[in-house]
């Protein structure tokens, strides 16, 4: 695999709060608004894979490119893509 694109996201999660609250906190929750960089290893219609690092550096002759630190992202949590680096 050749070195994917490099993105920035701006993507809403869910928040959320352990333990006994007053109702009224509660209603007024938002999403957190986050920020991700990574590489691009995956698009489909419903989502966004980043990896945090990537080597398509073979150790052996059966060694397979790697990733670290996974993450997708639903594309309708998605707010902005910034292309940092094409593929």
């Amino acid at each position: 695999m050749k070195t994917p694109r490099v993105c920035l996201v701006d993507w809403l999660d869910s928040s959320g709060a352990s333990g006994w609250q007053l109702i009224e906190d509660a209603a007024v929750m938002e999403p957190d608004p986050c920020t991700s960089v990574g590489f691009v290893i995956a698009e489909t219609e419903d989502r966004l894979t980043l990896l945090q690092s990537f080597t398509n550096r073979k150790a052996t002759a059966k060694a397979k490119d790697m990733g670290d630190h996974a993450l997708t992202i639903p594309k309708c949590s998605i707010t902005r893509v910034v292309v940092l680096r094409k593929a």
